[in-house]
């Protein structure tokens, strides 16, 4: 599609485009309103996570676990694997 401001031409159906594509993304469960919520939902749940690893008294443990990454006596999987079984308890 091309538009050309200066004589208007492709503006309608360029409007039209986007109309259609607004509306198909605001339909309740439409992939991209899905995928939204889904990195919403997970960005939250990251920092949340990190919150509670970096406050007292998981602090001390999750820095331990990061120097052992740092000094490769752990790999990053296992770190995350044990850092996720701190926090479950």
């Amino acid at each position: 599609m091309v538009t050309t401001a200066l004589s208007g031409d492709g503006v309608p159906a360029l409007l039209d485009a986007l109309d259609r594509h607004r509306t198909i993304a605001a339909k309740p469960g439409s992939s991209q309103r899905l995928a939204r919520a889904a990195a919403q939902v997970w960005s939250l749940v990251g920092d949340r996570v990190r919150d509670r690893l970096t406050a007292e008294p998981a602090r001390a443990a999750t820095d331990a676990v990061l120097l052992d990454v740092a000094e490769q006596r752990l790999d990053p999987f296992a770190a995350a694997d044990r850092l996720l079984a701190d926090l479950a308890g």
